[in-house]
């Protein structure tokens, strides 16, 4: 049984819980919950374009390249999707800064954003709107 990439977005959220009685620290928490966000929303997608095109190495990286980028020029090219390709985009620059970057002047804010665009692009998903 393959893995609900789903599931990351629920880590993501569990991350940034108030509750949580982990030991890491709260910016550390909320980056990794705007990474594992990312990944949720690419790697849903990313099966889905294959699943559609019956190819399920279609994102190898021997194959095509930059898996991310391509998923997103197929999203705005031959399948239509703009809009998604763009917040797929959007989400993908939120988690290289939160990967890379050594300081995030807003992480709340941008952990917000994360998983807020995260739930909005899986809806649209789980919607069949792509």
């Amino acid at each position: 049984m393959s893995f609900d990439w789903n599931e990351y977005h629920l880590v993501a959220q569990d991350l940034v819980n108030v509750n949580y009685a982990g030991t890491a620290g709260q910016e550390a928490r909320q980056r990794a919950a705007i990474s594992r966000a990312y990944y949720a929303v690419f790697c849903v997608v990313r099966n889905y374009l294959c699943a559609k095109e019956r190819d399920p190495t279609l994102y190898i990286p021997a194959r095509c390249g930059n898996p991310h980028s391509q998923v997103r020029k197929d999203l705005q090219g031959k399948h239509g999707q703009p809009k998604i390709a763009k917040q797929i985009g959007e989400l993908h620059e939120k988690r290289k800064r939160a990967d890379y970057d050594d300081s995030i002047s807003k992480p709340a804010s941008e952990v917000e954003d994360a998983l807020n665009l995260a739930r909005k692009i899986l809806n649209e998903i789980a919607g069949g709107q792509i």
